[in-house]
């Protein structure tokens, strides 16, 4: 599948004509609590506008999936693309880290349970957009190492702004990705010791 997906991205390298394509990646169990929608209605509003071509990739499985390929199929994109895969455990870290930008649409319906999702996409050095809800600053500083929306106009402006000079690497984007480094560098031990050891002393 890996292999595909480079192909994919060959392909429309090739068919545009222009510079390679920034690789954005998101992942999903295609439930509810992931409202795909936003992101479908930003990569709408991006296709719309003068801009890098961006290949979106977008990973799982779950109920769904099918509603949102069908609805994939109706949109009508020049300089952008969305395809959905199922990738071996092996290949997934490779995906991230072949990467631009990683965007989670996880909504946690208690409040209180983080994305893993931006856990392995920062493991792989990847900024993210994340939309927000009430404990996301616990994991996704914004501004820092990544940025928050809440709906679709604002993540297609992260987004546009983030990859306007793309293959260049603008400078907000610089610094995100400075901030993913900083959040590796924190060991599990030292983030409960400042975050967590004193509720249970």
């Amino acid at each position: 599948m890996f292999a595909r997906l480079a192909e994919e991205y060959v392909d429309f390298k090739d068919m545009l004509g222009k510079e390679p394509p920034a690789l954005i990646v998101s992942s999903t169990s295609w439930t509810p609590d992931e409202d795909f929608g936003l992101l479908l209605a930003a990569i709408e509003v991006l296709d719309a506008v003068p801009g890098p071509p961006l290949l979106f990739v977008i990973t799982g499985k779950g109920p769904q999936k099918q509603m949102y390929e069908t609805r994939m199929a109706a949109m009508s994109l020049t300089r952008c693309r969305v395809i959905t895969a199922w990738l071996a455990a092996v290949d997934y870290p490779r995906l991230l880290g072949s990467a631009t930008l990683g965007v989670s649409l996880h909504k946690s319906t208690s409040g209180c349970d983080l994305p893993m999702k931006v856990v392995d996409m920062f493991g792989a050095g990847l900024p993210v957009c994340a939309v927000g809800f009430e404990c996301l600053g616990e994991l996704v500083a914004h501004g820092k190492n990544g940025l928050v929306f809440n709906t679709s106009a604002q993540l297609a402006e992260q987004l546009g702004r983030l990859l306007k000079s793309w293959p260049r690497v603008g400078d907000e984007l610089r610094v995100l990705r400075e901030g993913v480094k900083e959040f590796q560098s924190l060991r599990w031990k030292d983030n409960w010791q400042a975050c967590a050891a004193k509720l249970f002393s």
